[in-house]
């Protein structure tokens, strides 16, 4: 009696489990299929450009993107700063 009232308490829970599991294991990232838009591509700058997180590819202009990068995020990370904590902007950049 005590193990069919334990499987019917768990066994919804359980199953929810098992579904989110084999969807991980499905979409692990060995089995996902390697894509490539580019035939071959160089980073240029790559010690200037950092921390970018928008790119957009300009249509007509081979090779040219617009990027959106934040210098600061190095010093400064929005995401790991705790509430509550002292806030200290980032030093402006002069520039190159």
């Amino acid at each position: 009696m005590q193990l069919i009232t334990l499987a019917l308490v768990t066994g919804p829970y359980l199953y929810q489990r098992v579904s989110l599991i084999q969807s991980v294991q499905n979409n692990a990232p060995g089995k996902l299929q390697r894509r490539s838009a580019f035939s071959s591509y160089e980073v240029k700058f790559a010690d200037r450009v950092r921390n970018c997180e928008d790119v957009i590819l300009l249509d007509g202009l081979d090779g040219v993107a617009l990027l959106s990068c934040d210098e600061a995020r190095d010093r400064w990370n929005t995401v790991m700063v705790r509430k509550g904590s002292p806030c200290i902007a980032p030093e402006p950049s002069t520039g190159p």
